[in-house]
């Protein structure tokens, strides 16, 4: 067990797995009763403070870009899975256990202000215990399908990787590979891309194609008001 797992031993965690989703759990998604966020991963450029001691801090924002909660993510060497810790102030009490009494104060902190990857989430809850998550980013159109559980997977399901994995092989593959030792095509297996009749069936939920429209849009609403008013200064001269 590592150290700072060890600091947990007290608390109450959640553990979770990951897995594929089966034909019976997909046949369960609605988009009327899930909900879509987006998660920002966080850490130190340089160091990598929380990588190095096997956590993820995430920053969690609704779609209606009024709800966010922050989550830290603590891989257990023991059982082989990962433990969730919910709650601003619980995760700040969690990690100044480990970096020192006052070192971490407010999220996002200055020991670990670097936003490392953001993606787009759709999630349907399964059941109590257990939900699919359809994951992508507009910069590149593919989705990862993937269950999370409270339950221990069987020994005949195959493990499927925590979210920024493919996540960030797609998102930033330098980093990825200074991260994980390996190369991003680790993760092609478990990516739908575009145009896919996988990638369909998800993106009726994910929405990947018009969150990009969207965006693009306000980029260039951006770029038409600054010509705009540059425009209306050289009138003025």
């Amino acid at each position: 067990m590592s150290t700072f797992d060890n600091l947990l031993s007290d608390i109450k965690v959640v553990y979770r797995q990951h897995r594929a989703p089966t034909n019976d759990e997909l046949t369960q998604v609605s988009f009327f009763s899930g909900k879509i966020f987006y998660d920002t991963y966080y850490d130190s450029y340089e160091t990598k403070k929380l990588f190095n001691i096997n956590c993820w801090l995430i920053l969690r924002s609704y779609d209606d870009e009024k709800r966010f909660e922050w989550i830290l993510k603590v891989f257990s060497d023991s059982y082989d899975t990962w433990k969730e810790i919910h709650g601003k102030d619980q995760i700040i009490k969690i990690l100044e256990l480990y970096f020192g009494p006052g070192s971490v104060k407010s999220l996002p902190s200055p020991l670990f202000p670097v936003r490392f990857v953001r993606f787009r989430v759709f999630r349907q809850e399964l059941s109590d215990s257990s939900w699919i998550d359809f994951c992508g980013t507009i910069s590149s159109m593919h989705i990862y399908s993937v269950v999370s559980t409270k339950n221990f997977c069987s020994n005949k399901l195959e493990k499927f990787p925590i979210k920024i994995k493919p996540m960030m092989s797609l998102f930033n593959s330098e980093l990825y590979t200074q991260l994980f030792k390996e190369s991003p095509e680790e993760m092609v297996k478990y990516l739908f891309a575009e145009n896919s009749l996988e990638f369909d069936f998800c993106n009726q939920f994910l929405k990947l194609r018009e969150e990009k429209i969207r965006w693009d849009d306000f980029i260039q609403n951006l770029i038409d008001s600054e010509n705009e008013e540059e425009d209306e200064e050289e009138e003025t001269l």
